[in-house]
C-alpha cells in the first residue's frame, strides 16, 4: 500500500512538474514578447466598437477604399502593407485591424462570423461614413462578399483576393475533432502552449513559405518577427481558435451570384492553399465578375506581387460601372 501511494505521488508529482514547466513557458514567452508595433504608413486611430478598441490606419484623400486582411493565426493589416501607400495616393484609405487580431483588442468573446461581419459594417457607417471601395483577402472577403449582398449601399466596388465560401471554408457544421481541437486551443495553459507551438517562428517560416507564398525569398526574417509578435500578444488565440473549429466559415454561393457590384477576384497561379480552380467557381458562379489570374505568385497576390495587383486593379476602379461589370464570354477553356 506505502509502495503504490509512493508510486502515485511520483507520478502526481511529475505530472504537477510538467505542468510547471508549461506555466513557466508560458510566462517567459509573455513576458518577452514586445508590444506591437504600427506598420502601414498612416495615422494610428482607434473607433470604440461595442467588443473592444478597433485600431486601424487612415491615409490619403478623395474617394474611400477600405482594405481588410485575412483571418489565420497572426493575421493583421500588415498584410496590406505593401498596397496601403499607393493606394492612398488616389483614396482616402482605412486599414483597420479586425477584433481579435494585430493592435485591436482581443476579447475572449464568441468569435463568429457575425461578429466580423457587424464589426465591419459598423466600420463603414460610424467610421468611413459613406459607401467605399473594399479590398478584402480570403475568409473576411467572404464576409464582404455577405455584407454587399444584404447592404448594397455599402461597398461600390469589391476587390476580393483568393475569397473563400465556395468550395472551401464553407461547411457550417465542424467536425468533431476540429471542436475539439479548438477547446483545446481555448484552455488557459494547454491552449496557450499549443499556440505558442503554432505561431512559433519555425512554424510560421514554414506556413509561410510551403503554404502562403510561391516566391521564399519574399518571406523575410522581418516579416517572421512582426507574425510572431502578433501571434503572442494577450488573448492572441481566441479568435484563432474558433477558425481552427470551421466556426468562422461562411458559403456565399448566392451571395455572390447576386452582387450587383462591380467585382474583381484575384487569384495567385501557383496558390497551394486555395488553387486555381476554386477561382474557376467563383468565375462560373457569378459571369459578370472579373477574374485576374497572377503568375508565379501564391495565396497572398497582394504582397507577394503587389506590383502587378496595382497594375491589374488601379485601372479597373476607374472604368464606369457598366464597363468594369463586362467580362469575355466563359468558355470551355475559361
Amino acid at each position: 500500500m506505502m509502495r503504490r501511494q509512493n508510486g502515485m505521488l511520483i507520478g502526481a508529482g511529475a505530472v504537477l512538474g510538467s505542468a510547471a514547466m508549461v506555466v513557466g513557458a508560458n510566462a517567459a514567452l509573455a513576458a518577452t514578447a514586445p508590444a506591437l508595433w504600427p506598420t502601414l504608413p498612416g495615422d494610428t486611430k482607434r473607433y470604440s466598437w461595442r467588443d473592444g478598441e478597433i485600431s486601424y490606419a487612415v491615409r490619403g484623400s478623395g474617394t474611400p477604399l477600405l482594405l481588410l486582411h485575412g483571418i489565420y493565426a497572426t493575421a493583421c493589416g500588415y498584410e496590406m502593407r505593401r498596397v496601403f501607400a499607393p493606394f492612398s495616393e488616389r483614396y482616402r484609405v482605412y486599414c483597420p485591424d479586425l477584433i481579435g487580431f494585430g493592435l485591436s483588442d482581443r476579447p475572449a468573446i464568441t468569435y463568429t462570423p457575425a461578429v466580423f461581419m457587424q464589426m465591419i459594417r459598423d466600420f463603414v457607417q460610424d467610421v468611413i461614413g459613406r459607401s467605399c471601395i473594399v479590398v478584402a483577402s480570403s475568409l473576411t472577403a467572404a464576409y464582404v462578399i455577405q455584407l454587399a449582398f444584404d447592404h448594397p449601399g455599402l461597398f461600390r466596388r469589391l476587390v476580393l483576393a483568393l475569397p473563400t465560401g465556395l468550395g472551401q471554408l464553407e461547411e457550417r457544421t465542424p467536425s468533431a475533432t476540429k471542436t475539439a481541437g479548438a477547446a483545446l486551443l481555448a484552455a488557459p495553459v494547454i491552449g496557450e502552449a499549443l499556440f505558442n507551438a503554432l505561431v512559433s517562428k519555425p512554424s510560421l517560416r514554414y506556413f509561410l513559405e510551403k503554404q502562403s507564398y510561391y516566391d521564399t525569398s519574399a518571406v523575410t526574417d522581418e516579416m517572421i518577427a512582426y507574425y510572431h509578435a502578433a501571434g503572442h500578444q494577450k488573448n492572441a488565440r481566441f479568435a484563432p481558435a474558433a477558425f481552427v473549429s470551421q466556426q468562422l466559415n461562411w458559403p456565399v454561393r448566392h451571395a455572390f451570384a447576386n452582387l450587383t457590384q462591380p467585382v474583381m477576384v484575384v487569384w495567385g497561379a501557383n496558390a497551394m492553399i486555395a488553387p486555381l480552380k476554386y477561382a474557376q467557381t467563383f468565375r462560373h458562379t457569378n459571369h459578370y465578375a472579373r477574374l485576374e489570374v497572377l503568375d508565379r505568385c501564391g495565396a497572398v497576390p497582394h504582397d507577394e506581387c503587389a506590383d502587378e495587383f496595382l497594375r491589374r486593379v488601379q485601372p479597373w476602379l476607374t472604368l464606369p460601372d457598366e464597363e468594369a461589370r463586362w467580362c469575355e464570354p466563359i468558355t470551355e477553356k475559361s
